[in-house]
């Protein structure tokens, strides 16, 4: 594809957008360099987000701060709540909703008690617990425009000793867990790439250990995948890095964005650039089926929305009262 607008690659980059460019250049052109969204955003990445404050301030301020766990646990509650903020939800979504969250919190809880986890987090030097490792590294291919680095960055939840060794936690929330999900992280170049840094950052890590949390209607479920990364898999991965990178560059400097005409375009419930792809003028198909989307790799809900809350914090807990 041609684009009829040139738009500017992104400076920080991340395993989802270097992903998306392998899988269909159009659609990366789209989501971040046009910077284009559905409107309304995702809930799945809405509930995913507020799950994942929850149970950082949950982690600070029980490994942290020393609290009780009912306290602990509660504070993760008010902070799930609070992040998810104001967001209407779909009724085919109703498993996303924050209530969903809130007791999620607790299953999880329930499942891995912080105080017996077989994985229990490494502390820094100020005695505080490695909750929400967040990175970003520069690697050697120039932005075409600004001639400074890419950066490559990334955040993920803990790092901690498992059966004395060093390793990385990554939650993962989905709406089910099957029998193929804790194969499918075997070669994901996210959890590479998590490793990657933490060596870059002189944590000597041997793998990362993916938590799923699912959300039911009525319970959630919960698998654990070790993914262990010897050096010969960070040196393949970031060697691969490095040319879809430079692939990148070639495509903006050509003005020529790949399709993919295959898989992509019907993945999940379908690209949702497909009325733009159908289209011999895309640029007359925007307008009221698409905002503005701006992918921060460094945020904990990637392209979230920062509307102030309006939730009834109270409310809430009192009606998962049972759960605290």
């Amino acid at each position: 594809m041609h684009p009829t607008v040139k738009a500017s690659l992104p400076e920080v980059i991340d395993s989802t957008i270097v992903g998306e460019f392998v899988a269909c250049p159009t659609k990366f052109y789209w989501s971040f360099c046009r910077k284009l969204g559905s409107l309304g955003g995702s809930v799945d990445l809405i509930a995913g987000g507020a799950f994942a404050r929850g149970l950082e301030v949950l982690r600070k301020s029980f490994y942290g701060e020393k609290k009780p766990l009912p306290e602990a646990l509660e504070q993760g509650m008010l902070a799930a709540i609070a992040a998810y903020g104001d967001v209407a939800v779909p009724t085919y979504k109703e498993t996303k909703g924050v209530d969903r969250v809130v007791s999620a919190l607790a299953a999880y809880v329930e499942k891995w008690n912080p105080a017996t986890d077989h994985i229990q987090p490494v502390f820094n030097a100020d005695g505080q617990p490695l909750v929400e490792f967040t990175f970003s590294i520069p690697i050697p291919v120039k932005h075409p425009e600004t001639g400074n680095p890419f950066l490559y960055a990334g955040r993920f939840d803990l790092v901690g000793l498992y059966n004395g060794q060093l390793i990385g936690v990554d939650e993962k929330t989905t709406s089910q867990l099957g029998p193929t999900w804790t194969n499918k992280w075997n070669l994901r170049g996210q959890f590479t790439g998590y490793c990657w840094a933490l060596k870059t950052y002189g944590h000597p890590v041997v793998g990362m250990v993916a938590r799923g949390v699912s959300f039911l209607k009525n319970s959630h479920g919960f698998e654990e995948s070790l993914q262990m990364r010897p050096q010969w898999m960070l040196d393949q991965w970031y060697e691969q890095l490095i040319h879809n990178v430079e692939r990148m560059v070639k495509a903006y400097n050509d003005g020529w964005f790949d399709q993919d005409f295959g898989e992509t375009c019907a993945a999940y419930s379908g690209c949702p650039f497909q009325v733009l792809c159908t289209s011999y003028t895309p640029e007359d198909w925007i307008e009221g089926r698409f905002g503005h989307r701006d992918w921060n790799p460094l945020a904990k809900v990637p392209e979230g929305k920062s509307e102030a809350p309006k939730v009834e914090v109270v409310n809430v807990l009192s009606d998962l009262g049972h759960l605290l």
